[in-house]
């Protein structure tokens, strides 16, 4: 709020982390004077769109694997120059990785970016090559981004009530925020 940098987000800590964030940032502007009324907030998303949700869904583990891979690297788990992509503490179990990834046909793909920008975000920055995805697989759903996800989010924004909500409710601490890093996969962890 300070710099008036756009944050970044993640996906992966789900609506109430990314609410979370949103509400520091609105009350962080409103200590600095500054206008808290539609700050830019930034999602960062692995996004996989395909014909059908099934279809989308068969490409999971290979989102799994990065993710794991991600936050092995960023606490330097290499072992004989590999990468130790275990499971891990805090992992969101297949619901939770379902609920918190762009994965599926267009209509789904469109729902959740709408859902996005009702919890603030106003940018998204899809991950489409993760895991050992294959080629055809990426630039098939890079091709219904554009021609189907993209155009239907043209006018689609954050309401504007939301911002006066936040920056009346109950403040989120540091500690709280980094807790939520330890709870499971982070911003870091899928950049």
């Amino acid at each position: 709020a300070k710099w008036d940098m756009m944050p970044i987000t993640t996906g992966l800590l789900g609506a109430g982390g990314v609410r979370s964030h949103l509400t520091s940032l609105v009350q962080a502007l409103d200590a600095e004077g500054k206008d808290y009324h539609r700050p830019e907030l930034g999602l960062q998303s692995i996004t996989q769109v395909a014909a059908t949700d099934a279809e989308a869904l068969e490409e999971l583990d290979h989102a799994r694997w990065q993710i794991r891979a991600g936050r092995a690297l960023n606490r330097l788990e290499v072992h004989n120059g590999r990468v130790s992509a275990g499971p891990f503490e805090g992992e969101l179990d297949e619901k939770g990785l379902q609920e918190s990834l762009f994965f599926g046909n267009p209509d789904t793909v469109i729902k959740k970016f709408h859902q996005a920008a009702a919890l603030g975000v106003t940018h998204v920055s899809n991950w489409m090559m993760f895991g050992d995805i294959s080629h055809n697989k990426i630039m098939r759903s890079i091709k219904y981004m554009g021609e189907e996800v993209i155009p239907a989010m043209k006018d689609v924004e954050p309401p504007m009530e939301l911002y006066d909500n936040l920056v009346n409710a109950p403040a989120v601490t540091t500690a709280e925020l980094q807790a939520a890093r330890f709870r499971g996969p982070s911003p870091s962890d899928v950049t």
